[in-house]
């Protein structure tokens, strides 16, 4: 068994060396964890995820296997049992203080992922003057984009700005657009990872702080 994990590790290692695009280097890394059909981006067609962020409660997107959804901080781990009756993964919001999230951890079901959005090391002081310009009323709208089968035209939600995208190129175009719409801050979910941060970083010319699931 040993045997056969190793090799089928091995050969995904060299697949993912000989990989043309992030995306069909993160479709390859995900077929071995989930083993189903997937999205242009990676993220298992039959993988239900729930994005959790701290804001206005409230669904704003519930499309392609992705619910993101706002609720009170008091409220996140009332909200993340109740999303994993039916999702596989739960995703946090970068804002989300990590004593919540091992609550959350603690409180719904093992088989139940939990991942929190991060920012690299480059955003780290651009985090720090969004947050103490959220905490005046002067912060932009934060802009949340999410792995889709059919991009989505930028739409917003009280302070929140929110598309699907399908491929690198409209993730380039919402970015851009966001920015030009005074977002001052981007979190990506459901599939968007490492390197779709990059792109987006860029996209930003590197005036956004960008957020993603690891």
């Amino acid at each position: 068994m040993c045997a056969i994990a190793d090799s089928v590790l091995d050969a995904t290692s060299a697949q993912i060396d000989l990989a043309h695009s992030w995306t069909e280097r993160l479709r390859i890394a995900i077929r071995v964890r989930w083993g189903n059909e997937l999205d242009a981006y990676g993220v298992s067609l039959g993988m239900e995820i729930h994005v959790l962020f701290e804001g206005v409660p409230g669904v704003i997107v519930r499309s392609d296997g992705v619910v993101i959804e706002g609720a009170d901080l008091d409220n996140v781990v009332h909200a993340a049992v109740r999303a994993a009756a039916s999702a596989d993964r739960i995703e946090l919001c970068g804002a989300m203080p990590v004593d919540v999230a091992a609550k959350v951890r603690e409180a719904i079901r093992a088989d139940v992922e939990v991942r929190v959005n991060r920012y690299g090391f480059e955003s780290l002081e651009q985090v720090a003057a969004y947050k103490a310009a959220y905490a005046t009323g002067g912060a932009g709208d934060a802009a949340f984009f999410y792995s889709a089968a059919q991009s989505t035209p930028l739409t917003k939600h009280d302070d929140v700005l929110v598309a699907g995208v399908a491929n690198e190129n409209d993730l380039r175009e919402r970015v851009r657009e966001a920015h030009s719409r005074g977002a001052g801050i981007v979190e990506l979910y459901a599939g968007l990872g490492v390197s779709a941060a990059a792109v987006a970083r860029e996209a930003s010319a590197h005036e956004l702080p960008i957020g993603f699931i690891d």
